[in-house]
C-alpha cells in the first residue's frame, strides 16, 4: 500500500519537474524574443541600407549637377581650364597669375569710434564658420579689344559658381609687333576673382 509520505514525495517530484519545464519554457521564450528582436533590427537595418542605396542611385544625376557648382583641389585645374575656355570664347588672352586662399580684410577701428561702429561690435555674430568651404582668390589678367573684354567679364560674372569680382581695373597698353617698329593698342583688364564655392579638403 502506497503510504502518504510516498505520495507526497512523488507529488514533490512532479511539482519540481513541472517548475523546471515551465522555467525552461520561459527562458526559451525570452531567448526567442531576443533573437526575434535582433532579427527585426537587422531587417530594419537592411531595409534602411536598401533605401539609402536607392536614394543614392536615384539622385546620382542631381548630385553630380550640384557637385559641378563646387571646386576642390582635385578639380581646380578643370576650373582654370574653364576660365581659359571663356577667354578663348570671348577672343581675349587670359592669364591666370596666381591662386591662393582668400583672407578677408579685418575691420579696422576708426580713431574716434562712432556709435554705429560700437553697436556693430556689440552685436553677436550670426555667421557660423565653415570647416570645409574656404574662399579662393584667383588673380587674372585679360587682354584684347574692349568689347571682347567686356564680354569676358560678363561671362565671368555669370559662371555657375558662387563667386565675385574684386579690384577690377581696365587700361590700355601699347604693344610692338615683333620684327617691326609698328605699335598697336590693346585693352588690359586686371581683376581678382573670389571663388566662394571652393572646398578645401
Amino acid at each position: 500500500m502506497i503510504t502518504i509520505s510516498v505520495m507526497i514525495a512523488v507529488l514533490g517530484v512532479l511539482i519540481g519537474i513541472a517548475w523546471y519545464v515551465q522555467h525552461n519554457i520561459a527562458r526559451q521564450t525570452e531567448i526567442n524574443l531576443a533573437l526575434q528582436n535582433d532579427v527585426n533590427e537587422k531587417q530594419r537595418a537592411l531595409q534602411y541600407t536598401a533605401r539609402l542605396r536607392r536614394i543614392i542611385t536615384n539622385t546620382e544625376i542631381q548630385r553630380n549637377k550640384i557637385n559641378q557648382y563646387f571646386v576642390n583641389p582635385d578639380t581646380i585645374n578643370t576650373f582654370f581650364n574653364y576660365l581659359e575656355y571663356l577667354g578663348d570664347h570671348s577672343n581675349v588672352t587670359t592669364i591666370i597669375k596666381s591662386a591662393s586662399i582668400y583672407i578677408a580684410p579685418e575691420k579696422t577701428q576708426p580713431d574716434v569710434p562712432s556709435e554705429e561702429f560700437v553697436d556693430e561690435l556689440a552685436k553677436p555674430s550670426t555667421t557660423k564658420p565653415s570647416s570645409r568651404t574656404t574662399p579662393l582668390l584667383v588673380q587674372l589678367t585679360a587682354e584684347g579689344d574692349f568689347k571682347d573684354i567686356s564680354k569676358f567679364l560678363v561671362l565671368i560674372e555669370n559662371i555657375p559658381y558662387q563667386s565675385r569680382i574684386d579690384n577690377l581695373t581696365i587700361h590700355r597698353e601699347e604693344e610692338v609687333i615683333k620684327g617691326t617698329n609698328d605699335k598697336y593698342q590693346i585693352w588690359v583688364a586686371d581683376f581678382s576673382l573670389v571663388l566662394l564655392s571652393f572646398i578645401n579638403n
